[in-house]
């Protein structure tokens, strides 16, 4: 993947994740995606997918990041990952698939775009497959509002996807355990 590549699933990812805010970004290709390639271009591919999941994970915001705050989250990850590195037996690690889906799918749910879930997957992409798609659209489909994020997260934090229950990735991740995590 070069930078080109990864811009535009970062692009993807923000447009189904805030598609009112970002509908004045413009589509891939535009000029505002043109200038976010021209200023990125300086980040490696798996620094602005990590920044990507940096900003979902940060969902809270009702708005996209801006170029500038997107760029300090890239910073941000740079660091970190280059800290990982200069640590001795210590791998980087790309964010799961599964994190990225299940937040998404909890911040459409609460949005109350339940028909704008991510697509199925037609292979198994970085530990996500389609049946874990389908779960995660059944389990999101019999949330109620009246349960809040609180009802959404127990639904959804605890389910047995095929790597293991969101709860489990997301602290294997915090620990550097998952092997498929790990990149050379």
């Amino acid at each position: 993947m070069n930078c080109k590549q990864a811009l535009v699933d970062t692009w993807r990812k923000l447009v189904a994740f805030y598609p009112q805010q970002c509908a004045a970004y413009g589509d891939i290709g535009g000029a505002v995606f043109q200038e976010w390639e021209r200023e990125l271009v300086k980040f490696e591919p798996a620094v602005i997918q990590a920044a990507t999941v940096a900003v979902l994970h940060d969902g809270a915001n009702e708005f996209p990041p801006n170029l500038p705050k997107f760029e300090r989250h890239c910073e941000a990850e740079r660091d970190r990952i280059e800290r990982m590195r200069d640590r001795p037996g210590a791998p980087w690690q790309v964010p799961h698939e599964s994190v990225v889906r299940i937040e998404m799918a909890k911040q459409r749910a609460l949005c109350g775009e339940l028909a704008a879930l991510a697509p199925k997957p037609a292979r198994m992409i970085r530990n996500w497959t389609r049946e874990d798609q389908t779960a995660l659209e059944r389990l999101v489909r019999q949330w109620t509002e009246d349960t809040g994020l609180d009802g959404l997260n127990e639904l959804l934090d605890d389910y047995p996807f095929s790597s293991g229950t969101h709860r489990e990735i997301l602290e294997r991740a915090a620990r550097g355990q998952h092997e498929s995590l790990q990149l050379a």
